[in-house]
């Protein structure tokens, strides 16, 4: 019987399971903590947005290639989130009744209905880091290589996610990414930035709280509240 990468490589990385409890804990804290996956992501994005460049025309052409990567990160969630929704149930690993091992600390109620494939934290992170490289090479290179380090690999190790559900995570946040490079995609998402700056400073500045927020929460309070108006509103409708 063959047995797939997926399977062989968790069947690895169940083996430094409770054995290294030093290594659970800092993949737990890796995992759980928003501080530590979106909180970092946002801090570095806006630090090379508001970065000084040696031109004018250099820190335009940065921020509008920064200002375009907020649409493309949602859209590299929204589609994960989509194919999670119409691909074939995609059980979780920490799930799966072939694994005898003794796994971290985990809130299994919150993962059971959730199909793990593609991450969409891979896809939205990874989009983000994406992004970041187009933007400024160094400052990108360190976003990649955290986003890989610092959020994806807890998810495997702690087995809420396949190897390959992260890989398809990646390379959707990576095309998605990309989109910040085009630039009929860019241009049009800078036009309507500085539009609306000039018209509504104040709102636009709301926005950017907001989108940071959300991003560093991965739209978990975002999803909640739209569960509860979407109970109150549509339900009742239906009802």
């Amino acid at each position: 019987m063959t047995v797939s990468v997926d399977v062989q490589i968790m069947q690895y990385l169940t083996h430094f399971h409770t054995r290294w409890p030093r290594v659970d804990g800092g993949m737990l804290i890796l995992n759980n903590s928003e501080l530590v996956r979106g909180g970092v992501m946002m801090c570095l994005f806006w630090w090379v947005f508001f970065a000084k460049e040696n031109s004018p025309e250099e820190e335009t052409l940065k921020r509008a290639k920064l200002a375009a990567a907020l649409p493309a990160a949602l859209l590299a969630l929204l589609v994960a989130r989509t194919l999670a929704n119409l691909l074939p149930f995609r059980t979780r690993p920490f799930l799966s009744p072939q694994f005898h091992c003794i796994w971290a600390r985990l809130d299994l109620s919150s993962y059971e209905n959730w199909s793990s494939f593609p991450s969409d934290h891979a896809a939205l992170f990874m989009a983000l880091a994406v992004s970041i490289f187009v933007a400024s090479r160094r400052a990108g290179i360190l976003a990649i290589l955290y986003v890989l380090g610092a959020i994806c690999l807890p998810r495997v190790y702690l087995g809420l996610h396949w190897f390959s559900d992260v890989v398809a995570g990646i390379g959707l946040g990576a095309l998605a990414g990309s989109l910040v490079s085009v630039y009929s995609f860019r241009d049009r998402v800078w036009r309507l930035s500085t539009r609306w700056k000039q018209m509504s400073p104040g709102s636009l500045a709301a926005f950017a709280v907001f989108m940071t927020c959300s991003i560093w929460t991965l739209f978990g309070d975002t999803r909640s509240l739209a569960r509860v108006l979407w109970a109150l509103f549509v339900g009742k409708r239906g009802a």
